[in-house]
């Protein structure tokens, strides 16, 4: 597996790597919660799991290489950490909004229809196909892929192919439609 991180760092970030990891929050949170949400977790999971990975990438921000890359691998593993967990968590009241926070919470959320119907139909692949269509969907080519999960490009491909078949199925897409999916 090609590597997008480096080892932890033990210093501390300078002021400008602190702005620059601040700012890529903002931008990047939702994103990342949207991607869990892709992986199967819902809202709530989604931006636990979006929040942990950031945790976990600050201590060594100043040597990741790829941070995009980074805090999805480590986001898919956490879901696959909190899947494989026999208690499942689940809220019971919201927390007070926080500014320096994306806001993620039900509430602020709204998904279009054809967006619930996509998360949904994506929820009912299996585990690989959700995972290379959830890294499809946030922009990353095939090989790309492949390098960074540690499979090979036609398992990718065929996953993919896969993936976009049933999804085709699920939401009734016509076959010589857009295949965007």
């Amino acid at each position: 597996m090609t590597e997008v991180g480096g080892p932890p760092s033990e210093t501390r970030l300078n002021q400008n790597q602190t702005i620059e990891f601040e700012e890529f929050y903002m931008s990047e949170m939702p994103k990342l919660a949207a991607f869990a949400m892709r992986l199967g977790a819902n809202l709530s999971e989604a931006a636990d799991i979006a929040q942990q990975a950031f945790v976990n990438a600050y201590p060594r921000w100043s040597t990741i290489l790829h941070p995009a890359a980074y805090l999805r691998i480590a986001a898919s593993r956490e879901f696959i950490r909190r899947s494989c967990a026999t208690i499942r968590e689940t809220p019971v009241a919201e927390l007070p909004d926080t500014a320096a926070i994306p806001d993620l919470s039900v509430a602020k959320v709204e998904f279009r229809d054809q967006e619930v119907r996509v998360f949904q139909a994506i929820n009912c692949l299996p585990a690989r196909q959700r995972q290379v269509i959830a890294w499809t969907l946030d922009g990353y080519m095939p090989a790309e892929i492949s390098s960074i999960l540690g499979i090979s490009a036609g398992a990718v491909r065929g996953n993919l192919l896969k993936a976009r078949r049933q999804l085709k199925v699920r939401l009734k897409i016509a076959q010589g439609g857009d295949d965007s999916v």
